[in-house]
């Protein structure tokens, strides 16, 4: 589902197609503003 990616800099998480596919549909099922209210984040 993802790989762990470290550099110099900082690590990061790095997602496969499916699993972004996946997190998107509450957003376009309900919007974007109610899915980021409901997930505790800003809309942008």
């Amino acid at each position: 589902m993802s790989t762990k990616s470290t550099g110099s800099k900082a690590s990061y998480t790095r997602h496969n197609v499916e699993y972004k596919l996946e997190s998107l549909k509450p957003a376009t099922q309900m919007g974007v503003a109610k899915a980021a209210k409901q997930l505790g984040l800003h809309e942008s």
